[in-house]
């Protein structure tokens, strides 16, 4: 849903990223992707830190261990 849309059933949910696309998309095309791949990372990087506190680092694939080390 688009901001300024009036729901009759239920309140309109959007986010402040929803909001802001068409503002990235015009003045920073890439930006959107680029949210997206970081947040992947992040949230990566938080799967690989309870694994090292878990079992160590050593564990640790090396694309792993480069993956973690990109992340900080």
């Amino acid at each position: 849903m688009r901001a300024g849309v009036v729901c009759a059933t239920r309140p309109c949910q959007i986010t402040a990223a929803q909001a802001l696309e068409p503002f990235y998309d015009k003045f920073d095309p890439e930006f959107v992707a680029l949210r997206t791949i970081f947040r992947e990372v992040l949230q990566k990087e938080d799967e690989l830190n309870e694994i090292v506190q878990l079992v160590g680092k050593d564990s640790l694939a090396e694309t792993d261990k480069i993956i973690l080390e990109t992340a900080r």
